[in-house]
């Protein structure tokens, strides 16, 4: 990816001057930052190849190349680099942090919310459990894939549904204000 596909891609015309170079690099690193916050860790270029029929590139664009593109600064780079591991990380398996130690711990089942953490259990010397949907200590039966015993666990899309002001009718394909 060069300048010039920057350019391309993002309708900045030629680069003819150190401000115009600068908005580029801010824009670049603008666009990386939402998609990190849109829970993304692979970046694809969004310029297209053929503009008539509105066909992306798509290609991957490699972090170490987008890095240098945007000029990132190196609280910019720390950032970055630890929301796409912890982004990548939640892709690769199904982890969470203790609400208790604040260690990743990986839930080995997933039809059982309740979930052990081993380093709390050693440090409390007894063992440590907790709801892998409300991060609440464990009460009620040892094994459940609904809900833990606390009255108030839900899982936390259902919580953003029930709060949800917004509501689509699918048959008539609008949104209207609760």
């Amino acid at each position: 990816v060069t300048r010039k596909r920057i350019e391309d891609v993002f309708g900045r015309g030629e680069l003819d001057s150190k401000v115009s170079i600068y908005a580029v690099d801010l824009l670049l690193g603008g666009w990386c930052r939402s998609l990190i916050d849109q829970k993304q860790f692979a970046m694809y270029c969004p310029g297209y190849v053929d503009e008539a029929q509105k066909k992306q590139c798509r290609k991957e664009w490699p972090y170490e190349e987008l890095r240098q593109l945007a000029l990132l600064n190196d609280s910019e780079m720390q950032y970055f680099e630890s929301k796409l591991s912890e982004l990548a990380a939640d892709k690769s398996f199904d982890a969470k942090e203790c609400p208790e130690c604040r260690t990743w711990v990986e839930r080995k089942n997933q039809q059982n919310l309740r979930v052990i953490c081993r380093v709390c259990s050693t440090k409390k010397a007894r063992l440590y459990e907790f709801c892998w949907n409300c991060c609440k200590s464990w009460s009620g039966p040892t094994t459940s894939s609904v809900k833990c015993g606390s009255d108030d666990c839900k899982h936390p899309s259902l919580a953003i549904l029930e709060n949800c002001t917004r509501t689509i009718d699918l048959v008539k394909g609008k949104i209207k204000e609760v």
